[in-house]
């Protein structure tokens, strides 16, 4: 089989493109990262706010199963767009994939709680 150079070229291109780090396409968003930046101040590291701000500002835990039980992602994502009492909304802040991955990490804290 015989390549020209152009074709060598752009598959050359194309593989450095895709294995160079850091290209946010290529990598799927952290949601741990993303909840230790954004929401970890007021909701706690694991899920769990500190007492007076769960109760000042009625901050729920994540860690207890009941509190997302039944939310829906949607549910979920709008209130992390939106905000929800106190708290701020994260539209236009966050991508659609960062705020998908921001829940999918704050469900984490509940299947933690429950083993």
């Amino acid at each position: 089989m015989k390549l020209s150079i152009t074709t060598l070229g752009l598959m050359a291109t194309a593989t450095m493109w895709v294995s160079l780090p850091g290209i946010a396409a290529a990598q799927e968003p952290d949601g741990a990262a993303l909840y230790d930046s954004n929401c970890k101040m007021c909701h706690g590291a694991e899920g769990v706010p500190p007492p007076a701000m769960a109760k000042a500002m009625k901050v729920p835990t994540f860690a207890d199963p009941a509190v997302l039980d039944g939310v829906s992602e949607d549910s979920a994502l709008s209130v992390i767009e939106k905000g929800f009492g106190p708290m701020k909304g994260f539209k236009g802040k966050l991508t659609r994939n960062e705020e998908v991955a921001l829940v999918q990490y704050i469900r984490t804290f509940a299947k933690k709680e429950s083993k």
